[in-house]
């Protein structure tokens, strides 16, 4: 797969990273652990996660990955929204959770908090889980512009990068919730993730004011009825609008990642 550079240049990944949100649908470790191999041996190298997908499940499976195969990959994680009750990664409770949740949100719904202690551990326990001692890129997930305009969290995604635990910070979500801050901002190593499709255009906000985004999601997003053609055709146009970032897509069944690595040659 090609490799394109994000983060100012300083961090090559693959032209289509593995986004693990939904990895947890597949109820075993053997499969999901499975799932996430067999997307390296197809030439993902990088992949996105949060602490609230799979409420810990995805960071956990993704430590689980053979020694070797973790080097060679690369890892975004996330800060800012939590799982609710905190996350305790356990493959049926969350299938049960998720499933309640349908009735009684307050068992699913993502939980914001912004303070800087909970985002501290956070990242800590989200790198235990991950068996690093470090990650890639740290993302505020769905930061928003008041949120980074704060001294306390400028200063603290600094330090974190001068400790060396994280190699570049940025921010993943909607374009309208930060896009006013990066208004006229130079473009260094502050990472952007964020949604776009076809028709709707969302990341030409980020564009306009920054350049193009790092990461960009949203392309295999459809209604269930969509086939599998206008699936492809989406993510086709998508791999054409930013050829120089890497979208963020997902799958559960293995052997759409070679016809999806493919698509990443472009």
């Amino acid at each position: 797969m090609r490799r394109v550079f994000v983060a100012g240049g300083s961090l090559g990944v693959s032209r289509l990273a593995f986004g693990t949100g939904s990895l947890h649908h597949q109820q075993s470790r053997r499969a999901r652990v499975g799932l996430l191999e067999a997307a390296v041996d197809a030439g993902f190298s990088h992949f996105d996660t949060s602490p609230l997908y799979g409420f810990g499940l995805a960071e956990e499976d993704l430590g689980a990955l053979d020694d070797r195969v973790r080097r060679s990959t690369t890892v975004s994680t996330k800060v800012g929204l939590y799982p609710p009750d905190g996350a305790r990664p356990n493959g049926v409770e969350v299938v049960v959770r998720k499933a309640l949740g349908r009735m009684m949100p307050a068992l699913s719904t993502a939980v914001v908090d912004w303070s800087l202690d909970r985002a501290r551990s956070s990242l800590e326990t989200s790198l235990r889980r991950l068996r690093r001692d470090s990650v890639e890129v740290l993302l505020l997930h769905e930061g928003t512009s008041e949120v980074l305009s704060t001294d306390e969290w400028q200063h603290w995604l600094e330090d974190v990068v001068t400790r060396g635990k994280v190699g570049a910070v940025g921010v993943a979500g909607e374009a309208h919730r930060f896009v006013s801050w990066l208004a006229g901002r130079e473009r260094r190593q502050f990472v952007v993730q964020t949604r776009d499709s076809v028709l709707g255009d969302e990341a030409r906000a980020v564009a306009q004011v920054y350049g193009a985004p790092d990461f960009v999601y949203g392309y295999l997003s459809a209604p269930p009825r969509a086939s599998a053609s206008e699936m492809r055709g989406r993510l086709e146009a998508g791999l054409q609008r930013w050829s120089e970032a890497s979208l963020i897509v997902s799958t559960r069944v293995v052997g759409r990642l070679t016809e999806l690595a493919a698509l990443g040659e472009r």
